[in-house]
This record gives structure tokens, sequence and C-alpha cells, in this order.
């Protein structure tokens, strides 16, 4: 069902919410002269706000953590590193990642403190950043 639904709004989406999110990001970041080698979207769906990431923070490599096997291979198909779990089953990524991101995601988890939790460990320690 996802499949059929959500190709009719990716690019309405793409425009309206994931670029302009993108942009957000990379100029708070630009702005703090931080520029993250690695970058995790923890919840990436099929990939396209990570291909927006990819426009501004030029360099950078982007991976995925999606739950959803569809989802997961349509953002492999677009070369995107995607990990097939949920958070809280990433431990195999655990402290890689220079700015880790998720959106529209905790409202579907079930333990929001384990999802947090999950999310923090994702990050690489020793760049001092966060944000919430």
């Amino acid at each position: 069902m996802v499949g059929r639904i959500f190709p009719t709004v990716a690019e309405s989406r793409r425009e309206k919410l994931f670029r302009p999110k993108a942009e957000r990001i990379f100029k708070y970041f630009k702005e703090k002269k931080f520029h993250p080698a690695k970058i995790c979207d923890v919840g990436s769906g099929y990939g396209i706000f990570l291909e927006e990431i990819l426009r501004f923070f030029t360099g950078s490599e982007v991976f995925g953590i999606e739950p959803s096997l569809e989802m997961a291979e349509i953002s492999r198909n677009k070369k995107i590193d995607t990990l097939n779990t949920t958070a809280e089953n990433s431990a195999e990524w655990s402290n890689k990642f220079d700015l880790v991101i998720s959106s529209e995601v905790i409202e579907h988890v079930f333990s929001t403190s384990r999802f947090i939790s999950s999310v923090f460990n994702l990050w690489i320690l020793s760049s001092n950043w966060i944000r919430v």
C-alpha cells in the first residue's frame, strides 16, 4: 500500500518539506562551521530526505535506518547504505555518525526513551554536537 501512495506525493514532499528542511539544517551547521563526514537519517523511508541532504552537504556520506523492507530496498537502489531495522536494533552502527537526524518518526515508536537512547548511541560522542 505504501508503495502505491507515496510515489504520487514524493516530489511534492521533496520540494515543500525535505529540501527546505535539508537547507535549514545545512545553514545551521554552516554557521557553526561544522561539516559532518557521516550523516544518518533514522526512519529514512525512501531516501528522499538523504538525497536532499547530499545536495547541501557535498562530500558527506549518508546512511539510513529504515524498518520497512520495501522502503529500505528502494533507498539502497539509490546507493544509500541502509540498515533494514529500527533504531533500537541498530547497535552495529553505534558511534558511527557525526550527525544523526530523525523526523516524523517518534510518534511511531513504542518506547520514546528507548528510541532516543538508541539514536544517541549512533552518534560519535567526540563530535560535540547534538541538536534535538
